[in-house]
Parts: structure tokens; C-alpha cells; sequence
């Protein structure tokens, strides 16, 4: 294990395997596709960035079933929500994370408790959701910056590629929420960061009017399609 090897999802790591992958500066590549996707489990995405552990982005469509990065974000986002629920969410005063949560098609509540009973007495309307715990779950922004930076670091590209520092390799989409075909719902008091989140949460192909790599343009969409 050296600063080039990257693990991937690292969901179930301890806590002293979670210090030798930071000792030995390696990358973790969380695919929460996949994860989801197969039941795999939910990685702690905050839980390896606290521990200053290199994250970035994987689509794993042998397990997932998109290859964007899109959906690796908005999916990364969906994960560390599963665990802010756990973290915050309060049964009758029973905390979530002893034990698991699930919705009977009767509009029941099932609270298994970690003793194989499932009770399912509790009604929906009983769960209430807190934000005592401390725990802040990955926003949307933290996800975009797994998939561009972080994934940078994991690969040991930092200097090179990421972001929009000078010096660094451009590779960028430019972007156009306006076109005819785009389901982005563009509202006139928009902010810039308005207009980005929204295109990482509902933007697609339809978006993008041009692809960089290495400050080269690689794609192009025709003036007729726009």
C-alpha cells in the first residue's frame, strides 16, 4: 500500500485500517452506486474526510448501473444522508443507529431494536428526525468536490488537474441550463451557485455545449441542436 494504490469503496473499514490508509496516503474511491445498488452498504463518506483520508468518485458500473459522475454525486449525497438519519433520527426515544428502520405497506413502523423483534406497533407519524447529534451529512457541494479534486488527490494528480488553478490542466464542461431541450427549471433571481446546483442535481448531457480535456475542446453540440 503507497500514495498510488486506491481502494475501492472502503465502506467497512476499522478504525486502526482507517489509520493505515492515511499513513500510507492512500486513495479510497467511494462508488455509491454500486453500493446502493447491489446492498453492499453505505460508505461513511465524512467519517474518512474528517480522518483526512483521500476521497474521491467512482460510477462501478460493474455493480452500478450509470456511468456519470452526475449520478455518482447525487448518489454520494443520497449515502452520507443515510447517515445523517442515522446520526439524528429518533424512534420514541430510541436511537435509529441501534438498530434499523423500515415502512410496512400498511404505513406501520417497523423498529428492530438489534434483538430480531421487529415492532410493529409504531406508527410513521412516531419517527422524528433531530440534528442533536452533531453529524453533517456530505452536501452537494462536498460531492462535487470528491468527484473533481478529491479524485484529483486520490490519483495523485493534484498539481495537474482538479480545479481551475492556473497552471493546471483545463478540463471543463461548459454548461447551458437554457437550452431548449434542458429539464432545469431556471428562475430569473438564480444566483451562479443557484444554477450550478442545479445542474448537478437534474442536468444532463443536454447541458453540456462543450467538453475540455487538457485545455482542448473534444466535443462540440452543433449549433442545430442547441
Amino acid at each position: 500500500m503507497t500514495s498510488k494504490t486506491v481502494l475501492a469503496h472502503g465502506i467497512y473499514l476499522t478504525e486502526p485500517e482507517v489509520e493505515l490508509v492515511k499513513e500510507r496516503k492512500c486513495g479510497i474511491s467511494h462508488c455509491p452506486n454500486s453500493n446502493l445498488s447491489i446492498r453492499s452498504g453505505v460508505l461513511d463518506a465524512q467519517k474518512l474526510l474528517q480522518a483526512q483520508v483521500k476521497v474521491g468518485l467512482g460510477t462501478d458500473i460493474s455493480g452500478g448501473y450509470h456511468p456519470s459522475m452526475l449520478d455518482a454525486i447525487r448518489t454520494a449525497v443520497f449515502s452520507s444522508n443515510i447517515h445523517h438519519i442515522r446520526h439524528s433520527s429518533t424512534v420514541n426515544g430510541t436511537s435509529a443507529s441501534n438498530g434499523s428502520i423500515g415502512v410496512t405497506s400498511n404505513g406501520t413502523c417497523i423498529n428492530n431494536n438489534g434483538n430480531g423483534a421487529p415492532d410493529k406497533s409504531k406508527p410513521v407519524a412516531d419517527i422524528t428526525y433531530s440534528d442533536g447529534s452533531g453529524y453533517d451529512a456530505l452536501s452537494v457541494w462536498g460531492a462535487f468536490r470528491l468527484a473533481t479534486l478529491g479524485g484529483a488527490k486520490v490519483l495523485g494528480l493534484e498539481d495537474k488537474i482538479g480545479n481551475f488553478e492556473v497552471g493546471k490542466e483545463l478540463d471543463a464542461l461548459l454548461i447551458d441550463l437554457t437550452t431548449v431541450d434542458s429539464i432545469v427549471d431556471v428562475l430569473p433571481g438564480d444566483s451562479v451557485e443557484d444554477g450550478i446546483e442545479k445542474y448537478l442535481f437534474t442536468g444532463d448531457d443536454r447541458n453540456i455545449l462543450s467538453i475540455y480535456v487538457g485545455g482542448k475542446i473534444v466535443y462540440s453540440k452543433s449549433p442545430k441542436s442547441n
